[in-house]
């Protein structure tokens, strides 16, 4: 799993170590990527001898980034509030599932079955967690696959259609 943001609370990366050390799965590790305070964190949960999380350094060049994403099985942002939340289309265009809470604005993910949707507390977060270790490869394909679904909706060609069709509304609502 990749956390892949800003090390702040807003983000709610407490919940998620707090979550991941609850249920102590050996077999999935947590990488923690993002500029913020990482000693609070591995001193707060006392993560020094905690082998299946790790803070990895804060990474700049784009084609770094991309390609971290590519050794994930599903990425992990349990935000208490985005107003977009890049890093997660990032996550959907490098075709990596994503696990967010509903104080985002992507329940398409939930909809095209590319991830899971939750409320943020602590108990659904723990909830979601142990259905996505108990998943099959399978399971995580179908939903690498159902990326593309939304993905395809961000492209810089229908943006671009939108920008143009609101500034067009604009226009016309200031002439009225």
């Amino acid at each position: 799993c990749l956390f892949f943001s800003r090390l702040h609370n807003q983000k709610g990366l407490d919940k998620l170590i707090k979550a991941w050390i609850d249920i102590n799965n050996k077999d999935w590790k947590l990488d923690i990527v993002g500029f913020g305070n990482a000693k609070y964190y591995i001193k707060k949960f006392n993560l020094t001898n905690y082998k299946n999380i790790k803070f990895l350094k804060p990474i700049i060049n784009k084609n770094k980034k991309m390609q971290l994403f590519d050794n994930y099985d599903f990425f992990a942002l349990p935000s208490l509030s985005e107003s977009f939340g890049l890093a997660i289309l990032e996550s959907l265009a490098r075709r990596v599932p994503v696990l967010t809470t509903n104080n985002t604005p992507w329940s398409d993910i939930q909809k095209k079955n590319s991830g899971w949707i939750i409320n943020s507390s602590l108990i659904e977060l723990k909830l979601v967690l142990y259905e996505i270790f108990k998943s099959s490869k399978m399971e995580l394909i179908l939903k690498k696959n159902n990326t593309i679904k939304i993905v395809k909706n961000y492209t810089t060609a229908k943006i671009s259609k939108l920008y143009v069709k609101t500034y067009k509304k604009l226009i016309s609502n200031k002439n009225n």
